[in-house]
Protein backbone atom coordinates (compact mmCIF):
# COMPACT_ATOMS: atom_id res chain seq x y z
CA UNK A 1 0.00 0.00 0.00
CA UNK A 2 1.60 3.23 -1.18
CA UNK A 3 0.87 5.96 1.36
CA UNK A 4 3.01 9.18 0.01
CA UNK A 5 3.07 9.68 -3.63
CA UNK A 6 3.51 12.54 -5.69
CA UNK A 7 -0.19 13.77 -6.33
CA UNK A 8 -1.22 16.39 -4.27
CA UNK A 9 -4.41 16.01 -2.73
CA UNK A 10 -5.75 18.08 -0.16
CA UNK A 11 -4.68 15.71 2.56
CA UNK A 12 -0.97 15.99 1.26
CA UNK A 13 -1.11 19.56 0.67
CA UNK A 14 -1.95 20.16 4.54
CA UNK A 15 0.56 17.43 5.93
CA UNK A 16 2.87 19.52 4.00
CA UNK A 17 2.16 22.80 5.19
CA UNK A 18 1.96 21.30 8.51
CA UNK A 19 5.42 19.87 8.20
CA UNK A 20 6.78 23.26 7.31
CA UNK A 21 5.41 24.96 10.50
CA UNK A 22 5.83 21.96 12.83
CA UNK A 23 5.37 22.55 15.80
CA UNK A 24 3.37 25.47 15.72
CA UNK A 25 -0.32 26.22 15.40
CA UNK A 26 -2.30 26.99 12.12
CA UNK A 27 -6.06 27.51 12.21
CA UNK A 28 -8.38 25.37 10.44
CA UNK A 29 -9.55 28.65 8.40
CA UNK A 30 -6.24 30.16 7.24
CA UNK A 31 -5.69 26.46 6.33
CA UNK A 32 -8.78 26.58 3.75
CA UNK A 33 -8.05 30.00 3.04
CA UNK A 34 -4.29 29.21 1.75
CA UNK A 35 -5.64 25.64 -0.36
CA UNK A 36 -9.15 27.28 -1.37
CA UNK A 37 -10.56 24.37 0.26
CA UNK A 38 -13.84 24.31 2.78
CA UNK A 39 -13.00 24.41 6.38
CA UNK A 40 -14.91 21.12 6.48
CA UNK A 41 -12.57 19.32 4.08
CA UNK A 42 -9.35 20.64 6.01
CA UNK A 43 -11.05 19.00 9.41
CA UNK A 44 -11.77 15.73 7.58
CA UNK A 45 -8.00 16.00 5.81
CA UNK A 46 -6.81 16.17 9.29
CA UNK A 47 -8.62 13.36 11.23
CA UNK A 48 -7.73 11.23 8.10
CA UNK A 49 -3.93 12.16 8.76
CA UNK A 50 -4.51 11.35 12.39
CA UNK A 51 -6.36 8.26 11.84
CA UNK A 52 -2.97 7.27 9.75
CA UNK A 53 -0.91 7.57 13.02
CA UNK A 54 0.09 11.33 12.26
CA UNK A 55 0.67 13.49 15.49
CA UNK A 56 -1.10 16.59 15.49
CA UNK A 57 -2.97 18.62 17.96
CA UNK A 58 -6.22 20.22 17.60
CA UNK A 59 -6.58 23.03 20.08
CA UNK A 60 -10.06 25.49 20.04
CA UNK A 61 -9.00 29.04 18.83
CA UNK A 62 -5.34 27.98 17.79
CA UNK A 63 -5.60 25.51 15.04
CA UNK A 64 -3.86 22.37 14.31
CA UNK A 65 -0.20 21.59 14.53
CA UNK A 66 2.02 18.72 13.78
CA UNK A 67 3.97 17.65 16.93
CA UNK A 68 7.75 17.61 16.95
CA UNK A 69 8.21 14.51 18.07
CA UNK A 70 5.93 13.11 15.06
CA UNK A 71 8.37 10.34 13.05
CA UNK A 72 5.89 9.03 10.46
CA UNK A 73 7.79 9.40 6.92
CA UNK A 74 5.92 11.20 4.42
CA UNK A 75 7.20 12.55 1.37
CA UNK A 76 6.46 16.65 2.78
CA UNK A 77 8.52 15.74 5.51
CA UNK A 78 11.43 14.32 3.70
CA UNK A 79 11.43 17.31 0.62
CA UNK A 80 11.86 20.17 2.60
CA UNK A 81 14.62 19.47 3.57
CA UNK A 82 16.63 18.24 0.08
CA UNK A 83 18.01 21.56 -2.01
CA UNK A 84 16.70 19.94 -5.52
CA UNK A 85 13.28 20.41 -6.68
CA UNK A 86 14.21 17.48 -9.42
CA UNK A 87 13.54 14.92 -6.27
CA UNK A 88 9.91 15.70 -5.90
CA UNK A 89 9.11 12.78 -8.63
CA UNK A 90 11.60 10.52 -6.77
CA UNK A 91 10.51 10.08 -3.34
CA UNK A 92 8.39 6.89 -2.74
CA UNK A 93 7.12 5.66 0.48
CA UNK A 94 5.09 2.30 1.33
CA UNK A 95 3.71 1.39 4.80
CA UNK A 96 4.81 -2.61 3.78
CA UNK A 97 7.20 -4.05 0.64
CA UNK A 98 8.74 -7.17 -0.17
CA UNK A 99 11.98 -5.44 -0.57
CA UNK A 100 12.71 -2.03 -1.18
CA UNK A 101 15.29 -3.64 -3.74
CA UNK A 102 13.18 -5.52 -5.00
CA UNK A 103 10.68 -2.66 -6.08
CA UNK A 104 14.02 -0.60 -6.99
CA UNK A 105 15.08 -2.82 -9.39
CA UNK A 106 12.21 -3.08 -10.75
CA UNK A 107 11.73 0.91 -10.90
CA UNK A 108 14.88 1.01 -12.56
CA UNK A 109 14.39 -1.79 -15.11
CA UNK A 110 11.38 0.86 -16.21
CA UNK A 111 13.01 3.24 -16.54
CA UNK A 112 13.17 5.33 -13.63
CA UNK A 113 15.55 8.28 -12.89
CA UNK A 114 18.79 8.29 -11.23
CA UNK A 115 18.29 9.45 -7.61
CA UNK A 116 14.97 7.62 -7.12
CA UNK A 117 14.41 6.52 -3.68
CA UNK A 118 12.36 3.43 -2.30
CA UNK A 119 11.42 3.69 1.51
CA UNK A 120 9.07 1.37 3.51
CA UNK A 121 7.98 1.16 7.37
CA UNK A 122 8.49 -2.68 7.33
CA UNK A 123 9.66 -5.20 4.76
CA UNK A 124 8.40 -9.30 4.61
CA UNK A 125 11.53 -10.44 2.46
CA UNK A 126 14.47 -7.90 3.05
CA UNK A 127 17.57 -9.46 2.20
CA UNK A 128 21.36 -8.48 3.10
CA UNK A 129 24.65 -9.33 1.98
CA UNK A 130 25.04 -13.25 0.31
CA UNK A 131 20.97 -13.20 0.43
CA UNK A 132 20.49 -13.20 3.84
CA UNK A 133 17.38 -12.57 5.18
CA UNK A 134 17.36 -8.89 6.96
CA UNK A 135 15.23 -8.98 9.86
CA UNK A 136 12.81 -5.70 8.65
CA UNK A 137 9.92 -4.78 11.40
CA UNK A 138 7.79 -2.08 11.21
CA UNK A 139 7.92 1.00 12.73
CA UNK A 140 11.36 0.29 14.27
CA UNK A 141 14.08 0.92 11.31
CA UNK A 142 14.54 3.03 8.04
CA UNK A 143 14.47 0.42 5.34
CA UNK A 144 15.20 2.42 1.80
CA UNK A 145 17.48 1.66 -1.41
CA UNK A 146 18.08 4.54 -4.11
CA UNK A 147 18.42 3.88 -7.16
CA UNK A 148 21.83 5.36 -9.37
CA UNK A 149 22.64 4.60 -12.65
CA UNK A 150 26.48 4.43 -13.89
CA UNK A 151 26.52 6.37 -16.41
CA UNK A 152 25.63 9.36 -14.19
CA UNK A 153 27.61 8.27 -11.25
CA UNK A 154 30.79 7.37 -12.60
CA UNK A 155 31.31 4.92 -10.55
CA UNK A 156 32.22 1.45 -11.89
CA UNK A 157 33.32 0.11 -8.83
CA UNK A 158 30.26 -1.12 -6.34
CA UNK A 159 32.96 -1.65 -3.15
CA UNK A 160 33.41 2.82 -3.91
CA UNK A 161 29.83 3.58 -3.63
CA UNK A 162 29.26 1.04 -0.59
CA UNK A 163 32.22 3.24 1.32
CA UNK A 164 30.78 6.50 -0.12
CA UNK A 165 27.02 5.89 1.25
CA UNK A 166 28.59 4.29 4.57
CA UNK A 167 30.77 7.72 4.89
CA UNK A 168 27.39 9.75 3.91
CA UNK A 169 24.93 7.95 6.42
CA UNK A 170 27.51 8.16 9.31
CA UNK A 171 27.58 12.01 8.14
CA UNK A 172 24.00 11.95 8.75
CA UNK A 173 23.88 10.56 11.72
CA UNK A 174 26.09 12.74 13.58
CA UNK A 175 24.99 15.82 12.29
CA UNK A 176 21.47 15.22 14.11
CA UNK A 177 23.20 13.03 17.52
CA UNK A 178 25.96 13.25 19.74
CA UNK A 179 26.91 9.74 18.21
CA UNK A 180 30.45 8.84 16.43
CA UNK A 181 29.66 5.78 14.18
CA UNK A 182 31.92 3.38 13.46
CA UNK A 183 32.16 1.99 9.81
CA UNK A 184 33.03 -1.80 9.72
CA UNK A 185 34.44 -2.62 6.15
CA UNK A 186 32.67 -2.50 3.99
CA UNK A 187 28.89 -2.52 4.45
CA UNK A 188 27.79 -2.27 8.15
CA UNK A 189 27.74 0.74 10.72
CA UNK A 190 28.14 0.18 14.21
CA UNK A 191 27.32 2.56 17.67
CA UNK A 192 28.81 1.45 20.43
CA UNK A 193 29.70 -1.79 19.28
CA UNK A 194 25.87 -2.71 18.30
CA UNK A 195 24.82 -2.92 14.04
CA UNK A 196 22.76 0.19 13.81
CA UNK A 197 22.81 0.15 9.42
CA UNK A 198 24.15 -2.22 6.43
CA UNK A 199 24.13 -1.75 3.16
CA UNK A 200 23.92 -3.45 0.42
CA UNK A 201 24.96 -2.32 -2.95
Amino acid sequence: MVIAMIAKNTKDKILELLEKNRGESISGEDIAKMLGVSRNAVWKAVNSLKKEGYGISSVNNRGYALLPDNDILSAAGILPYLDNDAYVSKVHIYDTLESTNKTAKEMAVSGCDHGTVVIANTQTSGKGRYKRNFYSPPDSGLYLSFVFRAEILHIQNPSLITASVAVAVCRAIEAVSEERPKIKWINDIFIENKKTWGILT
